[in-house]
């Protein structure tokens, strides 16, 4: 059978969507366009993710959820926070995420956490850490989530770089599943995100046209 996710009709009705149906159209929708393969790295970040998540997204009914919920958690000891630039690498890791082209925009979650009580390795003072995990959803393939992490994986390495080269430090990245029928959440972020987006799109020919006319007729009037 394999593992399934659940997906939300517009009617709030519980649907089995299945893996290996990703190439069909489970339920009456068509998932054959969703992109599996990741966007050229030599493209930038801001580029490449906006696009790749439209894409996603444009392929799902409204409403609908098959599982897509990713958080990434940066957690690092409290010995390196001057050192990481930590802001930076939070924008970093959210293009990088969106880039995939596998996580949707109002999904998202990039947060960090400082641990000040810690033990690491000999326990030497200089001796710090960075850990980030994914928390995604359940049924992705594993040659998504692996090319995803991987991707992830760099951009955390290439953004410690320097850090790493002169100070004892330890990276690591960990994607993590949530539970298909274990996982709660009550998320209106999507619609919220869509409507900005709706807000920002350059004006149609018709709202131009009304435009123009309502400016001559101020015109006039003055």
């Amino acid at each position: 059978m394999g593992i399934y996710s659940v997906l939300k009709d517009t009617h709030g009705s519980a649907l089995e969507f299945f893996p290996n149906l990703v190439c069909g159209r489970p339920n009456g929708h068509d998932f054959r366009s969703v992109p599996t393969a990741l966007p050229d790295r030599s493209q930038s970040l801001t580029e490449s993710a906006v696009p790749a998540v439209r894409q996603y997204r444009a392929v799902l009914p409204d409403n609908s959820s098959i599982g897509l919920v990713p958080h990434l958690i940066v957690e690092y000891s409290r010995n390196v926070e001057q050192d990481i630039a930590l802001d930076e690498l939070l924008d970093k890791l959210r293009d990088s995420a969106l880039g995939t082209g596998v996580f949707p925009l109002g999904g998202l979650r990039v947060r960090a956490i400082r641990t000040d009580h810690y033990r690491i390795a000999d326990c030497d003072p200089a001796n710090g850490y960075v850990h980030v995990t994914a928390l995604i959803g359940h049924g992705r393939p594993l040659d998504v989530r692996k090319r995803a992490g991987q991707r992830l994986f760099a951009t955390l390495t290439e953004h410690l770089g320097e850090v790493y080269e002169r100070s004892p430090l330890a990276i690591s990245f960990n994607i993590q599943q949530f539970h298909p029928e274990l996982n709660f959440k009550m998320n209106n972020l999507h619609e919220h995100v869509r409507r900005r987006e709706a807000a920002e799109e350059p004006p149609t020919l018709a709202t131009a046209e009304a435009e123009s006319l309502s400016d001559e007729r101020r015109a006039g009037r003055g």
